[in-house]
């Protein structure tokens, strides 16, 4: 909704008052894959093929997110692992979860591990807002190293996104609530700053780029692409980051995505895009060079006639106008 198209002057204003409502507190289903891996040698298999510390899962009902990269260091998935009793339930990006089994399986050979689709036994939630954590009886300092696991559900606040929840119910479980409606949540996402699968997190970018460092340790073992992400960081190699956007006004035209330009040379790319009621312009996330050190940037895709003048910012962009809300 608020991600392909512009609302006019009354839409603007129902639209502001569902996104404040939505700043407030949302819940959404989310569809992440869920694969379960078991076997004596599971957590240091999914170790060496991942780039955090998973030391924390050695305790039970402990969660960690790592990234899944390839030799080259591009991203497979951006994970979260939980210890339970059962083995270490992965969640992966939503529609990814027979991608990373296919890659995780291929390099088992006499590993005791076995990988198993476990997602038709969980509906999986994202909650954001205090409100919303009461509605399923969690507290609002809900743990992201720590699962709460029950009979019916387990919640952890999730690392990649902090001010959200991740809840996972099991069969049987299905409480009453109102669901977001999903282009808010986009909007919200993007003023967060927080990268999606398939948008800002693809096999053209490794976790550095993508805002993804936090999950990447300097100091585990070896595990598949540290090499590479080992020389990009000591020569200070990465190339692009993940950069937010905003433009000078708002047009349908700025919702599509394109190439950000300095002095004629394409120095950026944009990947997802939304009308802002907080900036009540548009903007966009996206990544650009690091060689860029001045804002003199322009923005020009397939639907403008002649490029447009865009301004880079850190994230989120909440910092921006978090006041005005």
């Amino acid at each position: 909704m608020l991600n392909s198209s512009l609302p006019g002057s009354e839409g603007r204003a129902s639209l502001s008052e569902a996104y404040n409502g939505a700043r407030k507190g949302f819940i959404v289903d989310v569809n992440c894959g869920v694969l379960l891996l078991t076997g004596k040698e599971a957590l240091s298999f999914v170790s060496r093929m991942s780039t955090n510390d998973l030391s924390v899962l050695n305790n039970q009902g402990a969660c960690c997110a790592t990234v899944l990269i390839t030799e080259k260091a591009k991203i497979i998935d951006i994970v979260t692992i939980i210890s339970t009793a059962n083995g270490y339930l992965t969640l992966t990006s939503p529609g990814n979860a027979g991608a990373v089994k296919s890659w995780l399986e291929r390099f088992i050979i006499m590993d005791d591990v076995q990988i198993e689709d476990r997602a038709s036994e969980y509906r999986i939630l994202m909650l954001h807002g205090s409100g919303m954590f009461e509605k399923f009886n969690l507290p609002s300092d809900l743990s992201p190293h720590s699962a709460r696991i029950t009979d019916k559900q387990i919640a952890f606040r999730d690392q990649l996104w902090p001010s959200a929840a991740v809840v996972m119910l099991k069969a049987g479980a299905e409480p009453a609530y109102e669901e977001a409606v999903p282009g808010l949540v986009e909007t919200i996402r993007i003023e967060e700053g927080i990268p999606a699968f398939g948008k800002e997190i693809t096999a053209d970018v490794n976790p550095l780029e993508a805002g993804l460092g936090q999950f990447v340790s300097g100091s585990k073992g070896c595990y598949v692409g540290q090499e590479v992400l080992a020389r990009l960081t000591t020569y200070k190699k990465v190339q692009k980051v993940l950069t937010g956007f905003i433009f000078a006004d708002t047009d349908k035209r700025y919702l599509s995505h394109g190439e950000v330009f300095l002095s004629g040379r394409n120095v950026g790319t944009t990947t997802s895009h939304t009308w802002s009621p907080g900036l009540n312009t548009c903007i966009a996330l996206g990544y650009l060079s690091t060689l860029v050190s001045e804002n003199a940037l322009e923005f020009k895709n397939d639907l403008l006639p002649v490029a447009v003048p865009i301004h880079a910012t850190q994230l989120p962009f909440k910092r921006i106008f978090l006041n005005t809300l």
